[in-house]
């Protein structure tokens, strides 16, 4: 005999109220107490309810009059200060990318997306710009330093491509698998023959970035290498616009004398180096964002972490997931290897 499927009426008799009140707290509607979304979404829990996104669908489509409305929109918060398409900087490159596989995506799937960037709007009033339009879904651009984020997110599903403000609101997160990158890269090397690595992270587009992509590298290199404590690892975290930095690299380098050059970024190595690396070393990329960036390397899949995102906010749209989530979810997407 199949069980009998929970409803939203069967949770609003439970706890005694209308079944709007259930509707309204389950989307995480401000207007509802705390306390009481509290008590719907656990009981939902425990007697094991679930959305029918078919149904959810369905019903947003009839209530809709308006067939020029049935295109729905999506937000994307841009932390920078300008919109994306009024910026050719290299820390803009890999932002496009993203929003063109996520605009893609979500043309396919029904919907539009409409930027909102940090130079004109502040978080407040973009939650307010939302509130009134009934918008479900954020996307969040990544940044590449901490930053404030005052913006009420309960009515929203939401999902970013954000290292550095997880703390502050820890949403769902599609990123790139860099740690595969980095084994893959170093696997790479050894399979020709390399032993003898030096990694140089060039401190942009940020020094607490360089930081953690070294060490991460570190882990990794003394597992390969099974290093005793006694044995360094030659890492570089280098200022490219700081010249006495530069300077004190390039003896170094010169000095240990690696077979190979493990970075990011290669061709802000290049000019580091004024496109001349020591004994013409071989530089493996784990991260070639730039088109000019030839390899060999890793190339990030960033237009299908923006289309995965968009898939992501839809799905928890329709299954009603609003506001912070209880365990944020992080997907990771490998990247592709290239020869030059």
């Amino acid at each position: 005999m199949t069980e009998k499927r929970i409803t939203q009426k069967d949770l609003a008799q439970h706890l005694g109220v209308n079944r709007s009140t259930i509707t309204r707290a389950l989307k995480n509607d401000p207007q509802i107490s705390p306390v009481m979304r509290q008590k719907v979404k656990h009981l939902a829990k425990k007697l094991g309810y679930h959305l029918d996104p078919n149904l959810s669908q369905l019903m947003a489509q009839i209530q809709t009059k308006d067939p020029s409305k049935q295109i729905r929109t999506l937000a994307v918060w841009n932390p920078m200060e300008h919109p994306i398409s009024e910026s050719d900087t290299r820390l803009n490159y890999d932002f496009r990318e993203v929003f063109a596989g996520a605009k893609k995506q979500a043309l396919t799937l029904g919907y539009q997306l409409e930027e909102f960037w940090k130079g004109t709007y502040t978080p407040k009033r973009l939650a307010s710009i939302l509130r009134h339009r009934s918008a479900q879904g954020l996307l969040m651009l990544p940044s590449y330093e901490t930053y404030e984020f005052d913006c009420d997110l309960q009515h929203l599903s939401v999902v970013s491509f954000d290292y550095f403000t997880t703390h502050a609101f820890p949403v769902h997160r599609i990123l790139h698998d860099t740690q595969y990158a980095m084994e893959f890269t170093l696997h790479k090397a050894h399979e020709l023959g390399f032993k003898s690595p030096a990694l140089i992270c060039p401190a942009t587009p940020s020094k607490p970035t360089a930081e953690i992509i070294r060490g991460t590298f570190e882990s990794i290199y003394t597992h390969y290498n099974s290093l005793t404590r006694n044995q360094k690892f030659p890492y570089f975290v280098v200022d490219p616009d700081d010249s006495r930095q530069i300077k004190r690299m390039v003896r170094s380098i010169e000095k240990i004398r690696p077979d190979h050059i493990i970075t990011y970024h290669g061709h802000t190595l290049e000019k580091m180096f004024d496109n001349q690396l020591p004994d013409n070393t071989p530089v493996f990329d784990f991260s070639l964002k730039e088109p000019q960036d030839k390899g060999p390397g890793i190339r990030p899949p960033s237009r299908a972490i923006g289309a995965c995102a968009i898939r992501k906010i839809i799905s928890m749209i329709h299954t009603g997931e609003r506001g912070i989530p209880e365990f944020p979810e992080t997907i990771y997407i490998r990247g592709t290897w290239e020869t030059p």
